[in-house]
């Protein structure tokens, strides 16, 4: 069985994909969902889920403080993977190293693109494609080891909307094929 968790900090879409996903496994369980936003969707769409949901805010407390809260929250749940599902902290190494594979999802092919925002930084540049890329965390801001990468068209006719929300689609489809590809790589299958 390989153990998950997931930090979220807004409307949990993502998180659901991940959570339908092992749902439908036999080999994959989440064991947590944790955000640092207090009453963030997320929470709700997980508990109707019945995975259980963790806040855990950062309001009033500096970066170590918080990751130090965040850590003893998920201690104890034999988490192999921990999937950065929309959490918009980068993490130092100190939390990185307590797991053996944190993988965040990007929203452009990487390298393109790093940092906040790249689905309008996409747009607003005429890219003719764009895609999402899922990726090991390490301690630069987008630099991990690509896990998986797929890519989408600018249709004609396209609203910036329109370009992200097929984007955000693809984010949601492309999980699965990094989760399969971690477990039996960098120390995170079953444990």
């Amino acid at each position: 069985m390989t153990r998950l968790g997931i930090l979220a900090s807004g409307e949990g879409t993502n998180a659901e994909a991940i959570i339908g996903f092992a749902g439908g496994r036999g080999d994959f369980r989440v064991e947590a969902v944790l955000t640092d936003v207090p009453g963030a969707p997320v929470v709700g769409r997980c508990r109707r889920l019945g995975v259980p949901a963790l806040e855990v805010p950062r309001a009033g407390r500096g970066r170590r403080a918080h990751e130090e809260a965040m850590l003893a929250a998920l201690d104890g749940r034999g988490i192999r993977i921990l999937c950065l599902a929309g959490f918009r902290r980068i993490l130092g190494p100190g939390f990185l190293a307590r797991f053996p594979a944190v993988v965040n999802v990007h929203p452009s092919l990487l390298p393109e693109l790093p940092g906040l925002g790249a689905y309008g930084r996409a747009w607003r540049s005429g890219l003719r494609r764009s895609g999402v890329t899922i990726h090991l965390v390490d301690e630069g801001v987008d630099t991990g080891e690509v896990v998986a990468q797929a890519w989408f068209p600018r249709e004609a006719g396209d609203t910036p909307e329109d370009f992200e929300a097929r984007g955000r689609a693809l984010e949601r489809r492309l999980w699965p094929e990094a989760l399969l590809a971690l477990k039996g790589s960098h120390g995170a299958g079953e444990g």
